[in-house]
């Protein structure tokens, strides 16, 4: 029976949000979504485990709601991401039997911890498949070291040894077949997804239209992780030159000062939301006019972004790896270089009462044309099948 092991080589507590055993993540979507097609394949059910790091010494292992086994590791040592190291799971990779129905699937992020485990896997010759979710190269100060690593070398030696590599978007798949030299056939353009089901139907009311004066713009996400990078201003500047633009903040697992800060300033027009569940959030952007991603950081292919998309928003983003690849600029929302383009496009909005109802429709076409499951998984499954 095949057996697929997902390593995810990062702190589970980081992007947890609510129990251990019924954590909501992209991996525990991807699991679910590659038991479903993997069934619809071969009429019956695959093992599936998820390795993970974790600062929770108590925690070794659980099985999560949905059916499979989650392994927890230690780290070792705590360094900066993405040079969190776990001699534990180093360990258990080394360890683990080599049984003939066995895949490693390892979701990169560009983590160091990858490099060392690609390294034991093809000393092991076990089958393995990288799926490269990073978003391109940092130039930071912080990550400039780093970055030089990991293009020169890093990823040469864990995307060579592997048996096959999927990338989020077209910038990085291009970089590693120019730059990097993969074969054509290794490499395969993998985005983010959601099923088809999800995709809100029933033409005619895709659009709810604003309320009043009241334009609801929504951000979504990591949030944390990304109002640090331009959020916070271009949070600001939308709200301080535009009055009858109204924001929530989904995706909240603690206060952060400076938004309780904007929220006070503008008092009623910014709303703060916890991490809500798949359903809530669903709900939460019907009922939103404009979704913002906010980041001006290159990325993988951001999930919230297509869910978004996936129930009728229109969406402004900054013009940067990956999100490029989703909205196409005038189409389905609009593209910017920086936050003074805000105030050109926000115009255009207010102006045009049927540019909005048109994007919408074309948000849901776009993501049904482009980013849903069944376009991609099967896919998978057959690459899983010819290991």
């Amino acid at each position: 029976m095949t057996k697929i092991i997902h390593i995810l080589p990062h702190n589970l507590e980081d992007f947890m949000a609510g129990g251990y055993e019924n954590f909501d993540h992209h991996s525990v979507r991807f699991i679910e979504r590659v038991n479903t097609f993997w069934k619809m394949k071969h009429g019956e059910q695959i093992e599936q485990e998820l390795w993970i790091l974790t600062t929770n010494a108590k925690m070794k292992e659980f099985f999560h709601t949905k059916g499979f086994r989650v392994r927890l590791f230690p780290v070792s040592l705590a360094l900066p991401l993405p040079l969190e190291i776990s001699f534990s799971l180093l360990k258990a990779v080394w360890r683990e039997k080599k049984e003939k129905g066995t895949i490693w699937h390892l979701h990169s992020y560009y983590l160091f911890m990858n490099d060392l485990i690609s390294v034991l896997l093809a000393f092991k010759k076990a089958k393995f498949v990288v799926h490269h979710r990073g978003g391109g190269p940092s130039w930071t100060s912080k990550a400039f070291l780093y970055t030089i690593y990991h293009y020169v070398f890093g990823l040469r030696l864990t995307l060579r040894l592997a048996q096959c590599v999927f990338v989020q978007n077209h910038d990085e798949e291009r970089r590693l077949k120019n730059f990097l030299k993969l074969k054509n056939h290794k490499v395969m353009y993998f985005p983010n997804t959601v099923s088809e089901k999800y995709i809100r139907e029933n033409q005619g009311t895709l659009y709810r239209g604003s309320e009043g004066n009241n334009t609801k713009m929504i951000v979504a996400g990591r949030i944390e992780k990304i109002l640090f990078s331009s959020g916070l201003e271009a949070i600001d500047h939308v709200l301080s030159q535009h009055d009858r633009f109204s924001l929530e903040v989904v995706g909240l697992k603690r206060n952060i000062e400076e938004l309780e800060k904007l929220s006070s300033k503008y008092q009623n027009r910014i709303q703060l939301t916890g991490w809500l569940g798949r359903t809530e959030l669903l709900d939460r952007l019907r009922n939103s006019n404009i979704f913002f991603h906010i980041n001006n950081k290159d990325e993988g292919s951001p999930m919230a972004l297509i869910e978004a998309q996936s129930q009728g928003l229109p969406a402004i983003g900054f013009d940067i790896d990956g999100v490029r690849d989703i909205i196409r600029h005038g189409y389905n929302g609009f593209l910017i270089k920086d936050i003074h383009e805000l105030d050109h496009i926000i115009d255009k909005i207010s102006d045009d009462s049927k540019l909005l109802k048109t994007m919408s429709e074309h948000s849901r076409r776009n993501i049904k044309e482009y980013f849903i499951d069944e376009i991609y998984f099967p896919h998978l499954i057959h690459i899983y099948s010819s290991l």
